[in-house]
């Protein structure tokens, strides 16, 4: 029976070695066996992908892949998955990330796109609802995320949609990740160590379609309306809202889940200084929220002044500020 709502039904196919494009039906048996992006390229990969193959091979896939609930009014229904083998570990990977790039995909008339192949020089994807270019990214190379996307977005257009590499993808850093959106990380198994093997320095997309559907609209909406409630009234979310995910801050010093000097002491007495609630009063300057997302829990922050001045953007989360503020 075919899809009624949720997936668009098409999964892009490039290969970068022979620099072709063609789109494919979803299988739609397969996503509704294997529920969900990651279901879906596991099969993918488990059928075209080698056991023993090296990770930074040419034949290994990238797959980026949304569920078929990105793009909807779902709550939080921005995230999208990046699959492969990894070169950290050799093994599975798949990695997750939100914003609004998974939604654009869907927009653009893709469910996922296939990468294999490896191109001679580095390029990047343009997808936009007439399909797929390659393009050339010589301009690009060298260049960190933020910079790639600001480059793209004036090259394309403001709207569009960009997951990228930088220095480190492009140098197969085993542990490099894929970023979209300034700042929302594809962070896991060294996704971006993968991209950039394949010469690959980012995947920009846009779109017209502005909402996916689903099949039952209307009970979805009404279900919605109440999930909204249940989800603003959790005292996590409000937490995350007002504080971010660094708002747990002082909840996990407590826990002992902060590596205070490397795990090394257990007690530090200026931990409240890195907590969100600090990050509030001194830098924050407004809450951002990724795709339909009533919980906002990320931060644009500016320092104005002293010797650590930035430029206005995305703030820390928990676990950065763990990891690097208490080391």
């Amino acid at each position: 029976m075919p899809f009624r709502g949720g997936y668009v039904g098409r999964i892009l196919r490039v290969n970068l070695s022979s620099r072709s494009a063609f789109i494919e039906p979803l299988n739609e048996s397969v996503a509704e066996k294997f529920i969900g992006g990651s279901g879906y390229a596991a099969w993918l990969i488990y059928r075209e992908t080698p056991m023993d193959i090296d990770p930074l091979d040419p034949s290994n896939k990238l797959i980026f892949m949304t569920g078929p609930l990105t793009g909807t009014i779902t709550p939080s229904a921005g995230r999208y998955t990046v699959c492969a083998i990894s070169p950290l570990t050799g093994i599975w990977a798949e990695s997750h990330a939100a914003g609004y790039w998974g939604p654009e995909l869907k927009f653009a008339g893709f469910d996922g796109v296939v990468v294999e192949g490896r191109s001679e020089k580095p390029v990047y994807l343009w997808i936009h609802e007439s399909g797929c270019e390659i393009r050339d990214a010589k301009h690009l190379w060298g260049l960190d995320t933020y910079s790639c996307e600001d480059a793209l977005k004036k090259e394309l257009s403001p709207e569009v949609k960009v997951a990228s590499i930088g220095p480190a993808g492009e140098n197969l850093v085993k542990y490099a990740n894929i970023i979209n959106d300034r700042g929302r990380a594809a962070g896991r198994c060294g996704i971006g160590a993968v991209m950039g093997s394949k010469n690959l320095k980012a995947v920009a997309v846009k779109g017209s379609v502005r909402i996916i559907p689903a099949a039952e609209e209307d009970k979805l909406a009404s279900y919605v309306k109440k999930l909204y409630i249940t989800i603003r009234s959790h005292p996590t979310v409000q937490i995350y809202s007002s504080y971010g995910t660094d708002g747990i801050m002082s909840m996990m010093y407590e826990y002992g889940d902060v590596p205070i000097k490397h795990f090394t002491e257990g007690i530090w007495s200026r931990i409240e200084n890195i907590s969100g609630e600090a990050m509030a009063k001194k830098v924050l300057k407004r809450n951002w929220a990724c795709f339909r997302c009533p919980i906002a829990c990320g931060r644009i922050v500016e320092v104005k002044n002293g010797p650590y001045k930035t430029e206005e953007g995305m703030g820390p989360e928990y676990e950065t500020t763990a990891s690097l503020g208490a080391l």
